[in-house]
């Protein structure tokens, strides 16, 4: 049984991560590896301390960070469920696998919608500069 469970290894997972090792609460991280919505990018913009950094070195970094208290664990796998047990909750990952925690962060991130208007070509530049 964990403290929480988050789902998601985004800035937001891991700030939210790295809050509860502070705090030496045991939790699990669940994301899907090398699925960020960031994957093309070669750099990461507007994070406070982290403009310009590409994001796996972001990820790295925060892992080692948060790693280092030893209260987190982190595991690889596409969750299929998410329920209330009780007091807290389960999640179940793709392999079959269950995992249980007293509470439950979805840190899922965002998704780009484009909308179809005419005369407007959306494209994700990577490394765009606004300045």
């Amino acid at each position: 049984m964990y403290d929480v469970i988050i789902l998601g290894s985004g800035p937001a997972g891991l700030q939210a991560s790295m809050t509860l090792s502070r705090v030496c609460r045991p939790h699990l991280i669940i994301s899907i590896p090398n699925t960020y919505r960031n994957n093309a990018a070669e750099e990461m913009h507007t994070f406070l301390t982290r403009d310009g950094t590409p994001p796996e070195e972001f990820r790295r970094i925060a892992r080692d960070q948060i790693n280092g208290y030893g209260f987190a664990k982190f595991v690889d796998g596409k969750v299929v469920s998410a329920e209330k047990v009780g007091s807290g909750f389960q999640v179940k990952i793709e392999d079959g696998t269950h995992y249980d925690g007293r509470r439950l962060i979805l840190a899922t991130g965002a998704k780009d919608v484009f909308l179809p208007i005419e005369g407007i070509s959306w494209s994700m530049e990577v490394n765009r500069r606004f300045c």
